[in-house]
């Protein structure tokens, strides 16, 4: 009877050494998808912040970018705004502001002024010029 509780442990025994290097193994497998898993999500990490610097960089870039195509966009405004003054000057019959604080160049001729009394002529009602 001794010797066959004897082997029956020694079974059990087996069984559970076993089982035990089976559990062992298992563990093994998590603990390296375990060091898989975190070294991507560092590998992740590390390019989510690359990412994010690479963003805020462009997004500066844009805003400079932004911030000098509106001081042009204002600057075409007021060209255009004074070029259309220029314009209204000329319906009403007055002659361009920048005539009035130039010189006519030496030697030129007189047909800018001509110009502008004669196509003062255009807009009757409109000019002092032209009565």
């Amino acid at each position: 009877m001794l010797a066959g509780a004897n082997a029956d442990l020694r079974e059990q025994l087996g069984g559970a050494q076993t089982a035990l290097r089976a559990k062992e193994a298992e563990l093994n497998a998590l603990i390296q998808e375990h060091d898989r898993l975190a070294k991507k999500l560092a590998d992740q990490e590390e390019s989510h912040k690359a990412a994010l610097k690479e963003a805020r960089d462009s997004e500066a870039t844009l805003k400079a970018e932004f911030e000098t195509e509106t001081g042009c966009w204002a600057e075409a405004k007021q060209a255009l705004s004074e070029g259309y003054g220029r314009i209204e000057d000329l319906i009403d019959g007055e002659p361009p502001s920048s005539l009035l604080t130039r010189l006519l160049p030496f030697g030129s001729s007189s047909d800018l002024c001509c110009f502008f009394v004669f196509r003062a002529d255009y807009f009757p009602g409109h000019s002092v010029m032209a009565t």
